[in-house]
């Protein structure tokens, strides 16, 4: 039985239902993701995601896929960031995904967007043909690392925590390029939720 598709702007979407399928779509990913409904509300507002361009796949009135698109100028470049992307596990198979990309890249084109880019497992070997098949390349490749932090305080040092993003913005002490959620314009975001840690010496 041929599956109905239909591809459309997650613009009045519902967000409870948006949030639900997100959870749905990562829950058996490499990497455990249960939002609450008010966390992705704030990754929607840390990463910048703009419904109006994101794509959503209905199917007889229910949302059945999503792919998230944060825009900004990133790299002197209005960029578009793919912040995720999901089909619920029954529609799979159905190229869902590859119809939601094919339907968005005019309209982000017409947007003057001039490059697009994301981030993805590199256990995830399906998305990877998936995007490399779009025209997407590898461009660096990034450790994940998990655990519990351990403090060891060095005497001649002093943290404090500051709200002056100014202090953060210079390049010149930075051991990598941030992640896109990691940026200075997603902490600028979502300020009033973080508490940044300076350590200071004389």
């Amino acid at each position: 039985m041929q599956t109905n598709i239909e591809i459309h702007s997650l613009t009045g979407v519902d967000i409870k239902d948006l949030s639900a399928l997100y959870n749905l779509s990562y829950q058996n990913y490499y990497v455990t993701i249960n939002l609450t409904e008010e966390q992705f509300q704030k990754k929607l507002i840390m990463e910048d995601i703009d419904l109006e361009f994101s794509v959503g796949a209905t199917v007889d009135g229910k949302l059945v896929g999503f792919l998230l698109y944060g825009i900004r100028m990133y790299d002197d470049k209005k960029t578009a960031y793919i912040g995720g992307t999901g089909v619920c596990p029954e529609k799979r198979g159905n190229k869902i995904t590859q119809q939601m990309l094919d339907f968005s890249f005019p309209k982000l084109k017409k947007e003057g967007v001039d490059e697009i880019f994301l981030e993805v497992n590199t256990k995830n070997d399906f998305a990877i043909n998936a995007y490399e098949t779009c025209g997407f390349e590898k461009t660096r490749v990034l450790n994940s690392y998990k655990g519990i932090p351990v403090l060891v305080v060095n005497p001649l040092h002093e943290i404090v925590a500051f709200e002056d993003l100014s202090l953060i913005t210079g390049e010149d002490f930075w051991d990598i390029k941030p992640t896109w959620k990691n940026e200075i314009q997603s902490i600028k975001n979502i300020i009033d939720n973080c508490q940044i840690n300076g350590i200071y010496e004389d």
